[in-house]
């Protein structure tokens, strides 16, 4: 487990809690660079489909839409749980730009962990035996 987001207030089942910020990059160079990183670092590499299209959120950098001097990266520190997730994603236009939003699942009190699932195979986040199904082409 990584460092984790906890939510400092109610949210109520629905509602957006952010998006997942980085540099869009498509798909195909989202792999470049995700086969590049050792095999022991997160590459905070989120893949997705919109519209039939392939897309990578590169989370390492900063997007041109939030000031990131307010640490404004906490989606990419968001923690996966397959069992038990409180949020899941959903890729929207956001300035005609595509983005994945992160939404709460159900009610989520004060204090409590954020969790969705990154859509493994398994619990295990690794580069082994194909856990990363979502990063198949």
């Amino acid at each position: 487990m990584g460092k984790g987001v906890f939510a400092k207030e109610f949210i109520k089942k629905g509602e957006v809690v952010c998006d997942y910020h980085g540099d869009l990059i498509s798909h195909k160079e989202g792999m470049i660079l995700y086969n590049q990183y050792p095999e022991d670092i997160n590459p905070f590499m989120f893949f997705f489909e919109f519209n039939g299209a392939k897309h990578c959120i590169d989370g390492n950098k900063n997007c041109n839409c939030h000031d990131f001097s307010k640490d404004q990266k906490k989606g990419r520190l968001i923690n996966h749980s397959k069992s038990h997730p409180n949020i899941f994603c959903k890729p929207r236009l956001l300035d005609n730009v595509p983005r994945v939003l992160l939404y709460a699942k159900c009610d989520i009190g004060l204090g409590e962990e954020l969790k969705f699932d990154f859509g493994v195979a398994n619990d295990s986040i690794s580069r082994e035996d194909g856990a990363n199904a979502f990063l198949e082409a």
